[in-house]
């Protein structure tokens, strides 16, 4: 499968089970007992890795909860041409209900007439680590969207003008206001809807004039009473084949499936840069988990746009500003050939010469590997980003710590076949699948390779 075609199969990880769906009339999804939320091993990866690789499955589009991507925006009420990565993250500072870290924060600078409105987008790594993870150890292709940005692809079917969707989740409604296949607002909110007069009036900081239609699904036509709002009631089956898609989809899926893919815009444009990095190297803190979505928390429009208000906005398509420090061109490097693919560390030893770094050596691994990973010394982690920014091939790598007193400052593994970025055949005996649908997990341990250098 092409990347061209990452739409045509979702993910839905969940807390218990994986949820595949297929752009497909028949035995379109699958589920896999298994967390893609917490940090899994390779043997518990290996039926699902199997059952990918029996699919031909190579990449897919994969839905992240709004929760897990923290977004805000700030006003200006001026022309603002640039504004730095420091800027906003001070703005942010205190709004988000983790630890911001920069290197986590994207943003887009977005001209309004007169005013300038500056869209954030935090990600919650400590969520969001053992998630990547996962993914990364399936060697896939793939791109992140939110649940909020497939319904709004879906809903804009529907209606041509602002307008809001309430979405039930467990125990709580994700709102979102969406406009020409962009969101422009979310919030979580109590099943009692409380205060949400003031959400929907909220809509005319972006309009001019509050957005008056609302999709509802038929558990809060009883209880949503707010005047002067035209209310189209739904039920998933109903949306999904009014537009002629399989019934058994949830609305964000039909949404990712159906969206062209040159509206598409992967929504977590750092996470293979920098997550990883921003992880091992420091002990994160868990703050303040049970983050309070109170609507009434959200600033009220009428208010004078003078100085930055923070605001609950997610636009889905943000252009992100990375910090990346570039490492000095005299680093000792090392590239380790982890398959049985000659020729491989060549490639990268001259991709690494053309950047201009002098002392670049090439060997073989001891252990063959099926991801690439960058060993880096703890004291360069905030240069693994300018390696996997630079170095294509290792966009999606593992950042692990070399030990600081090794002979090299930089170590790049090689473990996929650099032409197809799969991994790399080895003589390895692949698990066998079995007939049953939902995987079991093994308990059992995979030791980590650790390469040694060859000078």
């Amino acid at each position: 499968m092409s990347s061209t075609n990452l739409s045509k199969i979702v993910f839905w990880p969940k807390a218990e089970n994986l949820s595949i769906y297929f752009a497909k009339n028949n035995d379109n999804s699958i589920s896999f007992e298994i967390n893609l939320w917490a940090e899994q091993t390779e043997s518990e990866l290996a039926r699902l890795s199997v059952y990918l690789k029996s699919k031909k499955i190579l990449g897919a589009s994969v839905l992240i909860d709004d929760s897990v991507v923290f977004t805000r925006s700030f006003v200006y009420d001026e022309k603002v041409t640039s504004v730095s990565l420091d800027e906003v993250v001070t703005l942010a500072k205190g709004t988000a209900p983790f630890e911001i870290i920069p290197s986590q924060v994207t943003y887009e600078i977005v001209p309004q007439g007169d005013k300038t409105l500056i869209q954030a987008r935090i990600f919650d790594q400590v969520k969001l680590a053992p998630l990547l993870k996962n993914l990364t150890a399936l060697n896939l292709k793939l791109s992140y969207f939110a649940l909020s940005e497939g319904l709004i692809k879906l809903f804009d079917n529907f209606y041509d003008k602002p307008y809001f969707v309430f979405y039930p989740l467990e125990s709580e409604y994700l709102v979102t206001l969406g406009f020409q296949g962009k969101v422009y607002l979310t919030s979580i909110v109590k099943k009692s809807l409380p205060d949400i007069k003031k959400i929907i009036n909220y809509s005319q900081a972006y309009f001019g004039t509050p957005a008056t239609k609302v999709f509802l699904p038929t558990s809060l036509e009883p209880i949503f009473d707010v005047p002067d709002i035209e209310k189209s009631i739904y039920t998933d089956s109903q949306v999904v084949v009014d537009l002629k898609f399989q019934g058994n989809l949830p609305l964000p899926v039909a949404g990712i499936i159906g969206a062209p893919m040159e509206n598409k815009k992967n929504i977590l444009p750092i996470i293979a840069v920098a997550l990883f990095t921003a992880i091992i190297a420091a002990v994160i803190v868990w703050f303040a988990l049970n983050q309070n979505n109170n609507p009434s928390d959200i600033t009220d429009p009428k208010v004078a746009m003078i100085t930055p208000i923070p605001t609950d906005v997610i636009d889905v398509t943000p252009t992100p500003s990375i910090i990346v420090t570039e490492p000095s061109k005299s680093l000792k490097l090392q590239v380790l050939n982890a398959t049985d693919i000659s020729g491989q560390a060549a490639v990268i030893k001259e991709k690494l010469t053309k950047l201009g770094f002098t002392s670049v050596n090439i060997g073989n691994a001891t252990e063959k590997v099926t991801a690439n990973t960058i060993q880096i010394k703890p004291s360069l982690s905030t240069s693994s980003a300018y390696f996997t920014s630079k170095i294509s091939d290792f966009t999606g790598a593992t950042i692990t710590d070399l030990k600081a007193n090794s002979t090299y400052d930089v170590v790049f593994v090689i473990g996929t076949d650099l032409k197809t970025g799969a991994a790399a055949p080895t003589t390895a005996t692949t698990p066998t699948p079995k007939t049953t649908v939902t995987p079991t997990k093994v308990a059992t341990s995979t030791p980590k390779p650790t390469p040694t250098p060859t000078i």
